[in-house]
């Protein structure tokens, strides 16, 4: 059973913001983790880059993946929108002795003090080999955001 996926509180924000202040398509990366939040409510505590890229895969031969394509579905059905982009391919050939868990999507600004992270995108377990990692998005999206009764 793959890991679980949370958004943050800033990414939902910074979502919202970019929404309605700026119409430009910003540079999103993923930031390949070894360890999982332990809940929700942990994750979305989460609000920059520099918050979370202790956990960050560091084997030589790793890079962060650019996110390419963002783009925002309308599901009137289900009564939801949703977050998606193109699968972000290789995050390079990873020396053996880590576990790639999950990733952080993040927006970057200038640096990891500045950059937003919008959530945690939970994963099956991936030992690294030495061998090129190539990952591969959810079919069902990033994020979803839901209408919920007032």
């Amino acid at each position: 059973m793959p890991n679980p996926s949370y958004p943050t509180n800033r990414g939902l924000r910074d979502m919202i913001d970019l929404a309605i202040t700026n119409h430009s398509v910003p540079t999103f990366q993923l930031v390949v983790v070894d360890t999982i939040p332990a809940d929700a409510a942990t994750a979305a505590d989460n609000n920059f880059a520099s918050e979370i890229v202790a956990n960050e895969l560091q084997g030589a031969g790793y890079v962060r993946p650019t996110i390419a394509n963002l783009a925002a579905v309308e599901d009137d059905a289900a009564d939801q929108g949703i977050l998606d982009a193109d699968d972000p391919g290789s995050i390079g050939a990873v020396v053996t002795g880590e576990t790639a868990r999950g990733a952080w999507l993040i927006r970057v600004v200038t640096d990891d003090s500045d950059s937003p992270v919008w959530g945690f995108l939970g994963s099956d377990d991936l030992p690294t080999n030495g061998a090129q990692i190539n990952l591969t998005l959810t079919a069902e999206g990033l994020f979803k955001l839901l209408q919920s009764a007032a």
